[in-house]
C-alpha cells in the first residue's frame, strides 16, 4: 500500500516538474501582465488547496492522523549538538530574509526589473513578483498555502510514508530522499533551482526531525515565501 502510494507520488511530482517547465517557457514568450500574475497566483492557491484536502481524505481512509504527518507539538528529542546546528543554520537563514525584507537597498522598482538583462528563469521570476497592491496580497495567501501544503505533502506525509515502507532507513536519509523529491518537482526553475529547492528541503527536514513538529518548517517556508511579497515597491495602478 505505502509503495504504491510512493509511485504515484512520485508521478505527481514529474507532472508538476514538466507542467512548470512549460508553464514558464510560455511566460518568456508573452506580456505578463497584472491580470495574469494574479491568475497564477490565484491557480497556485487553489491548487494547494485541493491538494491539502485530496491528502487529508486520504490519510483518513488510511487511519494517518495528524500526528503522523507533523502536525503535533513541538519537542526537543533529537541530538543535542545536532539540534543546535540545525536551529543556527534556520535561525541564520530567517534571520537574512528578515533583513533582505526591511532593508531598503534589497528593494526593486518595476523600472528595475523591466530593464533586467537577466534570461530564462531568473527572468521569469523577475515577471511574477508581485508588484501592485492587489497582487501583493494574493501573493500573501499564496504564502501561506505553499507553505502549509508543501511542507505537510514533501516533508510531514512523504516521510511518514518512506519510514513505513522502508523501516531499516535512517531518518537522515530519508530526509535526504524527500528533499531530492522536492528539488525534482522544482525542475522548471533549472540545475540550480533544483540545488537550491534539494538544500532546502534537506534544511527543513531536519528542522522538522529536531524539533518533532512540521510547525517550525512551515513558518520557515511562508516567511522565505513571503519576503518576495516585499523585493518589489508598490506600484501604483489607479
Amino acid at each position: 500500500m505505502y509503495l504504491a502510494i510512493l509511485l504515484a507520488y512520485v508521478v505527481l511530482i514529474v507532472a508538476i516538474a514538466i507542467r512548470g517547465k512549460l508553464r514558464f517557457k510560455t511566460l518568456l514568450s508573452v506580456s505578463v501582465t497584472e491580470e495574469k500574475r494574479v491568475k497564477r497566483t490565484l491557480g497556485n492557491i487553489v491548487f494547494g488547496c485541493v491538494a491539502l484536502l485530496v491528502l487529508f481524505v486520504v490519510c483518513l481512509l488510511l487511519g494517518i492522523s495528524f500526528a503522523d504527518i507533523g502536525l503535533r507539538p513541538i519537542s526537543f528529542d533529537y541530538n543535542i549538538w545536532f539540534t543546535v546546528i540545525t536551529l543556527v543554520l534556520c535561525g541564520a537563514i530567517l534571520a537574512q530574509f528578515i533583513y533582505q525584507t526591511v532593508s531598503p537597498k534589497h528593494k526593486k522598482t518595476v523600472a528595475d526589473l523591466d530593464n533586467s538583462s537577466k534570461s530564462g528563469y531568473g527572468k521569469v521570476m523577475e515577471l511574477l513578483l508581485p508588484r501592485t497592491k492587489k497582487e501583493k496580497m494574493f501573493a500573501t495567501v499564496d504564502s501561506v498555502t505553499v507553505g502549509i501544503y508543501e511542507e505537510i505533502l514533501a516533508r510531514g506525509f512523504l516521510l511518514y510514508v518512506l519510514q513505513m515502507q522502508f523501516p531499516n532507513l535512517s531518518i537522515i536519509l530519508v530526509v535526504l530522499i524527500t528533499s531530492l523529491l522536492f528539488g525534482v518537482g522544482h525542475f522548471y526553475q533549472g540545475l540550480q533551482g533544483i540545488i537550491m529547492t534539494t538544500v532546502a528541503g534537506i534544511l527543513l527536514g531536519f528542522l522538522f526531525v529536531v524539533t518533532g513538529s512540521l510547525i517550525p518548517s512551515i513558518l520557515l517556508h511562508f516567511f522565505v515565501n513571503f519576503s518576495d511579497v516585499f523585493t518589489v515597491r508598490q506600484e501604483n495602478t489607479a
